[in-house]
């Protein structure tokens, strides 16, 4: 299944990044210092092809691993929709 794949990737390169995160820790508030968020943000856009707006960059509305999934998913719709 494609969601199960993109989330045990997702997971991955959360981890990658730092954050302990598991799928049944996806709604558990992610601590973080301005530091690592833009490492995420980077590593999200390098794994998978987005450009993330500057509006996201403030961390407003990012506070837990499903926020993050919920960018990403958002993105690449929009980016399909452009194509």
């Amino acid at each position: 299944m494609v969601k199960e794949t993109f989330l045990e990737d997702f997971i991955l390169t959360m981890n990658e990044c730092g954050f302990d995160v598991a799928e049944e820790s996806l709604d558990d508030e992610l601590q973080y210092d301005s530091l690592q968020f833009v490492s995420t943000m980077v590593s999200i856009e390098e794994k998978y092809g987005i450009t993330i707006p500057d509006d996201y960059m403030l961390g407003e509305g990012l506070d837990t691993a499903r926020d993050f999934i919920n960018m990403v998913y958002l993105l690449k719709e929009t980016e399909d929709e452009k194509q």
